[in-house]
């Protein structure tokens, strides 16, 4: 498993307190890039621009990536475009919401 996959695994730990899901099946993270000096960027955004506990979760995704061995630093990107909602979950949870 390359270290990206690894970072994907990692961020299934964080969930979203909103829905009770992880980051990942939710289709929060965009994208998760590796620099060569072992420096990972998160690209995510939240269900809304006010969400009560971006901190807490920002926190999270730290925490988990900061568990894989050689990662040196994690910088996380929010971004609001594109717009986050239901259909960008993975299509286990997103058919059990909006069928």
């Amino acid at each position: 498993m390359d270290v990206v996959d690894r970072v994907y695994e990692e961020l299934k730990f964080v969930i979203d307190p909103e829905f009770g899901l992880n980051i990942v099946d939710m289709g929060l993270v965009y994208d998760v890039h590796i620099q060569a000096d072992k420096h990972v960027i998160v690209t995510m955004t939240f269900t809304t621009q006010n969400h009560p506990l971006q901190d807490t979760i920002c926190k999270g995704v730290q925490f988990a990536v900061l568990t894989i061995e050689d990662i040196k630093a994690v910088t996380i990107k929010v971004v609001w475009s594109p717009t986050w909602n239901v259909r960008m979950m993975n299509n286990q949870w997103k058919e059990l919401l909006i069928g």
